[in-house]
């Protein structure tokens, strides 16, 4: 997946903080480990759901939150949803909010997301 990818099938619909055109050169952790995912055939575009900003966005999941946060470029500067102290009222990167909905659809394994997170 290219970044532009990124942004035609994950950034668009589920990231809050995506603005079209924005000359942002590095992808959240989370579209990278999606973008893995589809690269070894365990998740395809297709799959991804659309409209998504309907569904609430994602809470913390320890798994997600150590399989993407713990590496994720963003998270010592720019990420309010991992900020320590917690802001509460804060949404994930939008690569989280999907991997979040794809594990509670059962579309996504815990096995596949470490697989993919680690490498």
């Amino acid at each position: 997946m290219t970044k532009t990818d990124f942004e035609d099938d994950i950034c668009r619909y589920f990231c809050a903080y995506y603005r079209a055109g924005d000359k942002e050169k590095q992808a959240c952790q989370g579209a990278l480990v999606l973008a893995r995912l589809v690269r070894r055939g365990r998740l395809a575009t297709q799959e991804f759901p659309r409209g998504a900003f309907m569904i609430p966005p994602a809470k913390h999941d320890p798994l997600l939150d150590d399989a993407v946060c713990a590496d994720c470029p963003f998270r010592a500067a720019d990420c309010d949803f991992q900020a320590v102290p917690s802001r509460p009222d804060s949404s994930p990167c939008g690569g989280y909010r999907l991997l979040a909905l794809l594990r509670q659809r059962h579309f996504l394994a815990a096995d596949d997301l470490l697989a993919a997170a680690h490498g």
